[in-house]
């Protein structure tokens, strides 16, 4: 039985009276009965009902779904296009440099080509549980996050390992040059974190080296928040791996999957998580009441 059933199995058990739970569980064989006991809760009552394909195409960024939609001809590949959103479907048609227009499907029809797709999608993944079966956590906030908006939490994360160097720079101008990089909001954060001891270090960026241009330190400081964010959902289930990685577009997706990876030190994980979630209580707050630049 797969891991959903179970969980299943244990919502309409836990949703009996304390009784009929002992009743129910009296029936079932002792290995049954602990695996349902040994599975984390799920964070929601899933005798309500889930929608999985839902849940999946609403976390996965449009470029996961090029490599299946590039085996089609064109006029194949507008069927599966007219299922989706239009506003997913024409970043598809750009991308594919299609040009057909797209099609009116009826419900059913769009739901069978977006099974289809959503079969490509899992195809290397077993048993994946929809959003509301995933154990309760912290970072399931992250769910709820549009593709820009996590991309954002990233290179947000990211400034910390600048931060860590900037304490050491004495020259104003330098200083007024690297501030300069970012928008008011990143640059406001970036201030934040001056005034913080940072937790968890890793390999300097050695900025006292740098050349003074911004496509130089901005891809690498996303590549460090991306360190950061993989390293804090590593302890995570694999499910809400398997969904964040899928919010990401594939090339940063294929970067997560490398460094998301077992830390020495077991109590950096929750210095990690926690600056993930100041990160998104950040972009919460500049949402309703941007911060003024100085």
């Amino acid at each position: 039985m797969k891991n959903l059933a179970w969980l299943l199995c244990r919502s309409f058990i836990e949703k009996r009276k304390k009784s009929s739970k002992e009743l129910l569980f009296s029936f079932l064989p002792p290995f049954e009965k602990q695996i349902i006991q040994n599975l984390s809760p799920p964070s929601h009552d899933l005798t309500l009902g889930y929608d999985l394909q839902k849940d999946i195409f609403d976390s996965t960024h449009f470029s996961w779904l090029i490599p299946f939609l590039r085996s089609f001809s064109e006029m194949d590949a507008c069927f599966f296009l007219s299922s989706l959103d239009s506003s997913t479907a024409q970043k598809l048609k750009v991308d594919l440099k299609h040009s057909l227009p797209l099609l009116p499907l009826s419900q059913t029809a769009q739901k069978y080509f977006k099974s289809k797709m959503s079969e490509f999608l899992i195809l290397q993944t077993q048993d994946l549980l929809p959003i509301k079966a995933l154990p309760g956590s912290h970072l399931n906030v992250l769910l709820k996050l549009s593709h820009s908006d996590l991309r954002f939490i990233i290179e947000l994360l990211g400034l910390h390992d600048l931060a860590v160097e900037l304490k050491q720079i004495i020259d104003n101008i330098k200083l007024k040059k690297i501030y300069a990089l970012f928008p008011r909001e990143k640059e406001a954060f970036l201030k934040m974190l001056a005034h913080k001891k940072e937790p968890v270090m890793f390999r300097r960026i050695e900025i006292s080296r740098w050349n003074e241009e911004s496509e130089t330190l901005l891809p690498l400081l996303f590549e460090r928040g991306l360190n950061r964010f993989a390293k804090a959902l590593y302890p995570e289930s694999k499910d809400l791996i398997w969904y964040i990685k899928h919010q990401l577009d594939m090339n940063d997706a294929s970067k997560f999957s490398s460094l998301c990876k077992n830390l020495e030190h077991p109590k950096a994980y929750s210095f990690l998580s926690n600056q993930v979630l100041e990160a998104v209580s950040f972009l919460q707050k500049i949402k309703n009441n941007p911060p003024i630049s100085s």
